[in-house]
C-alpha cells in the first residue's frame, strides 16, 4: 500500500457515511469477517448505488469475494462432506440474520442495475488444502485450511446454537469433522475468488 494511502473504517450500512467524492472505492469482504456476518451489509443493492453516487466519473469500483459454494473439479467433495455441511448451515444462519452468505454472484448485477459500466468479472479458483501441485494454489489452500480449522468455532459456537437450535454436543462434533476435512489430501474441495471491477460513466 501507498504510503500516501489512507485507511478508513466505517460502518456501511450507514447511509451518510461518505463526504467527499471518491476517485476510487475499493470494496474488500474478509472471508473469515464474512462467515461470522460481521461484514455483510444488509442492503448489497443500496451499498453498490451509494458507491455510485460517490463516486467521481470515470471512477473504479473493483469488489472481491468467494462464492462460497464449495466444489470439486474432479467429484472427490461430496454433498454430505463437513464442510458443504458447514457452509450450507452458515447460509441458513445468514438468511436468518437478515444477511447474505454469498453475495459474489450476484455482484455484476448490482453493479449494472447501479448505472456502472465496462464491467468485467473474473474468477480465481481457491483450494482448500495442501492437495494442489501448483505452488501457490497450495499456499492458498493451506491458508484456507488454517481458516477452517482454527476458525471453526467463530463459525459454529453461537450462531448454530442461536440460530439453529444445535446443542452444545452437535456443534463440537461438527467442528471436529469440519477441522478433519479441512485436512485431507484426497479431498479437492475449492471455492472460486470473484472479483468484479466497473467504471462510471464519464457523464450521467
Amino acid at each position: 500500500m501507498s504510503a500516501a494511502a489512507e485507511v478508513e473504517v466505517d460502518d456501511y450500512d450507514n447511509e451518510s457515511g461518505y463526504g467527499d467524492e471518491l476517485s476510487v472505492a475499493t470494496c474488500l469482504a474478509s472471508f473469515v469477517a464474512r462467515l461470522i456476518g460481521v461484514q455483510s451489509p444488509l442492503k448489497w443493492p443500496a451499498l453498490v448505488r451509494r458507491i455510485y453516487h460517490h463516486l467521481n466519473p470515470s471512477g473504479w469500483v473493483e469488489f472481491q469475494e468467494t462464492a462460497n459454494t464449495l466444489y470439486s473439479d474432479d467429484g472427490t467433495l461430496e454433498p454430505n462432506n463437513a464442510l458443504v455441511r458447514l457452509m450450507h448451515n452458515l447460509k441458513i444462519v445468514h438468511d436468518k440474520i437478515g444477511r447474505t452468505l454469498d453475495p459474489a454472484p450476484e455482484f455484476k448485477n448490482w453493479v449494472s442495475g447501479a448505472g456502472f459500466h465496462d464491467i468485467k468479472e473474473q474468477r480465481f479458483k481457491f483450494p482448500v488444502g495442501l492437495w494442489p501441485r501448483d505452488s501457490r494454489l497450495k499456499e492458498i489452500g493451506a491458508l484456507l485450511s488454517v481458516n477452517f480449522t482454527e476458525s471453526v468455532d467463530a463459525f459454529t459456537a453461537k450462531p448454530f446454537r442461536d440460530h439453529l437450535g444445535w446443542s452444545q454436543n452437535e456443534v463440537e462434533v461438527m467442528k471436529a469433522e469440519v477441522r478433519k476435512e479441512a485436512k485431507r489430501w484426497e479431498v479437492h474441495a475449492m471455492f472460486d475468488l470473484v472479483v468484479v471491477t466497473a467504471q462510471k460513466p464519464d457523464s450521467e
